[in-house]
């Protein structure tokens, strides 16, 4: 009975060990939630890759009632500069997105290349499960999202 207790102790303190943020070399994580914009409430869907220990790169695609589009992203992770706890991330970068609004009755669908910005922060809930806040700057569609990051 002590040799699976101190099994299971182990790879809780093993899994904990490397669920630290930000993402490691190599890895993913998947995000989704909601945005805010003038134009509504976006829907969104994306990912991250762990380019270096700092550095992330990601994209996303996301859905508004009369647009949709797709933004790829680079991150820089503050948590080695600033030493933070583990189970917080902060975090900020640029993104390209491109945004394709749909033809409605009094205008015609166009499409338009944003260079934009966005700084955020995640919050470890388990080893896998964490919650997002993000703030865009001259983003395609959202000014700022909230939602769910699943560490893959």
């Amino acid at each position: 009975m002590k040799k699976y207790f101190l099994i299971l102790v182990s790879l809780f303190f093993f899994n904990n060990l490397f669920a630290q943020f930000p993402l490691r070399e190599g890895k993913i994580q998947l995000n989704t939630g909601i945005g805010f914009a003038s134009a509504g409430v976006p829907i969104y869907a994306g990912f991250d890759y762990g380019l270096k220990p700092d550095l992330t790169l990601g994209g996303e695609v996301f859905f508004l009632k009369n647009a949709s589009g797709i933004i790829s992203n680079i991150n820089y992770h503050f948590n080695e500069l600033l030493n933070l706890d583990k189970h917080f991330n902060i975090y900020a970068g640029a993104n390209l997105g491109l945004l394709i609004t749909k033809s409605t009755a009094n205008t015609s669908g166009t499409s338009k290349l944003n260079l934009g910005g966005q700084f955020g922060s995640r919050y470890q809930l388990s080893t896998s499960i964490a919650l997002n806040v993000e703030l865009g700057l001259g983003n395609t569609i959202s000014d700022g999202k909230i939602g769910i990051t699943i560490k893959m």
